[in-house]
């Protein structure tokens, strides 16, 4: 499977039971709208969208390669 560079969106709420985030939302408003529903199950708890600004991978030398939508890798 072809990964691509492309930007993506997180939810993570910052709650006692928080876990890590595993879901990569193709937009933000699906993102948002998982944190709403999230949010409605939980009061009180805040859930944060995150977007991906851009990655590190190592090579000689480590290169930052900064997100951008639909760009392969």
């Amino acid at each position: 499977m072809e990964e691509l560079n492309g930007r993506f969106w997180m939810v993570w709420n910052d709650g006692p039971f928080g876990r890590t985030p595993t879901y990569k939302h193709p937009t933000q408003e699906s993102a948002r709208m998982e944190a709403e529903r999230l949010s409605k199950g939980n009061p009180g708890v805040r859930f944060w969208v995150l977007e991906a600004q851009g990655y590190m991978r190592v090579y000689n030398p480590s290169i930052w390669t900064p997100a951008e939508d639909g760009m392969p890798l």
